[in-house]
């Protein structure tokens, strides 16, 4: 993936977004500067136009893609078994921040 100045490449699983680095910029003490101020980067969300990526739901986002991945791949099954035309699942995901789950879904779900 070619990178924009000024921009960072954030991959996770099949995924990869950009996203405005000096948004991200922390420094040593993990906060992100606002204003005249300086907030923890947990808090970025309240930064208007910052990225809100939260690393420690990586585990929430690849355990909620193998149990979807699983439930279709039932329902596609089930389906089957009773002779119906099975079109695939749809998924809303609502509150989404960078899109990061979304894009993960539609690379990492093939039934979708």
């Amino acid at each position: 993936m070619q990178v924009p100045e000024g921009y960072r490449a954030l991959a996770e699983g099949q995924a990869r977004i950009l996203y405005i680095d000096s948004k991200m910029a922390v420094d040593d003490d993990n906060k992100i500067e606002k204003g005249k101020s300086k907030k923890n980067a947990n808090e970025v969300n309240e930064n208007p136009g910052a990225v809100f990526y939260n690393p420690v739901q990586e585990f929430n986002r690849d355990f909620s893609i193998m149990a979807i991945n699983q439930y279709s791949e039932m329902l596609r099954e089930s389906k089957e078994l009773k002779k119906k035309e099975f079109k695939g699942i749809k998924v809303l995901e609502a509150l989404s921040a960078t899109g990061l789950r979304s894009v993960r879904y539609i690379k990492e779900i093939p039934l979708i």
